[in-house]
């Protein structure tokens, strides 16, 4: 089940990365923005991957009492990251052509 909870976001990240590329010259703010959330989720991802790394491979003895600390911190830049890269693809989604609008008026 995990593999495909991982595979499956990442799969859909890759098919808006194309369709951002491709259609670059047709509207080059909106494939900005996706391929900017996209970034952005990256890092996201490689900050959830650093919360498991240090939460498997460190003791809490280690770190002492700001272990947990360490890890919410961490938890929460995954949670930004993650949140921004969305909300830049969904204004790309749904943010209005400027060419559309003019062949409008």
């Amino acid at each position: 089940m995990f593999y495909v909870s991982v595979c499956l976001p990442m799969f859909v990240w890759l098919i808006g990365l194309i369709v951002a590329i491709t259609r670059w010259k047709r509207s080059p703010k909106k494939s900005m923005l996706v391929v900017i959330g996209l970034v952005i989720m990256t890092l996201g991802g490689i900050s959830e991957l650093a919360r498991y790394a240090v939460s498997m491979n460190v003791s809490p003895r280690e770190f002492g009492m700001m272990f947990p600390v360490f890890l919410r911190v961490l938890n929460y830049v995954e949670i930004f990251f993650q949140t921004t890269g969305w909300i830049l693809c969904i204004f790309a989604i749904f943010s209005p052509d400027k060419k559309a609008a003019q062949s409008e008026s």
